[in-house]
């Protein structure tokens, strides 16, 4: 119970760090780090304390079935609640990758860590990988690449985006249709507290070409972190299938 407690607020304690303190990459990737080895450090104490009390132990009062129980639901009902109330709507919020609108910056199957404060204590900016609101359905999230800031004038001429007359150096995309260039598109001149965004993936991605600009109400965060990363179209019920598609190689990415 002591450890379950350290462990809630040791992670409380991370989300406001990183989000409020120090909205870094970098100390998330140090904060993941801890939190893993921490999880890993109560194993090895359980089975350590298992071990050295498997001859004549004597169970105490605590030790009923209906206890540990209890314990469990309580323990699942106080996360719920404060991840629900605290934690997700103002510092640190999980979200997954589902589509190769971003490929090559974040893959099908990569989990996120997003920073949800970020945009509340400073403005978005170009360049920006950002979680955003649909704007055909607000309940619906997507990952894209903020291009636009309010007032900007956006263009695209072939595969060069224009911003403000000046073309945009864009390391970051890519294109998988040799055929898919655009003669001309826009100029448009972004409203105020509107926002254009686009996928890196740009052959194959719905973004502000299609639906229009985002206001800034619908940005919810700056993934940050991927800290998970699987095929996600293989059920849990085919578990050795599905550990067998982790990228190893992805988890502890940096979002740029």
């Amino acid at each position: 119970m002591i450890l379950f407690a350290f462990g809630q607020l040791l992670f409380l304690v991370f989300a406001i760090f990183l989000t409020v303190i120090v909205p870094n990459g970098f100390y998330m990737l140090s904060a993941v780090i801890i939190g893993v080895a921490f999880i890993v450090f109560c194993v090895v104490d359980a089975a350590y304390i298992a071990k050295k009390k498997k001859e004549n132990y004597e169970p105490a009062k605590c030790n009923r079935w209906y206890i540990y129980i209890g314990y469990i639901a309580s323990a699942t009902l106080l996360i719920q609640l404060y991840s629900s109330v605290i934690v997700v709507p103002y510092f640190v919020q999980a979200f997954k990758i589902p589509t190769g609108a971003m490929e090559p910056t974040l893959l099908v199957g990569d989990l996120l860590l997003v920073n949800k404060r970020i945009y509340k204590t400073v403005e978005p900016k170009r360049g920006d990988v950002i979680v955003r609101r649909y704007p055909l359905n607000p309940e619906v999230t997507y990952v894209k690449r903020l291009i636009g800031e309010p007032g900007d004038k956006v263009e695209i001429i072939g595969r060069t985006v224009y911003v403000n007359d000046a073309p945009l150096q864009e390391a970051y995309t890519r294109y998988v249709d040799p055929g898919s260039v655009y003669e001309h598109f826009g100029p448009y001149n972004i409203p105020l507290d509107k926002y254009f965004v686009l996928g890196d993936n740009r052959d194959n991605s719905q973004d502000s070409r299609y639906w229009g600009y985002i206001p800034k109400e619908y940005l919810l965060g700056k993934p940050m972190i991927v800290y998970w990363s699987w095929n996600p179209q293989i059920p849990l019920s085919r578990l050795p299938e599905k550990l067998s598609t982790i990228k190893l190689g992805r988890i502890g990415t940096i979002i740029h």
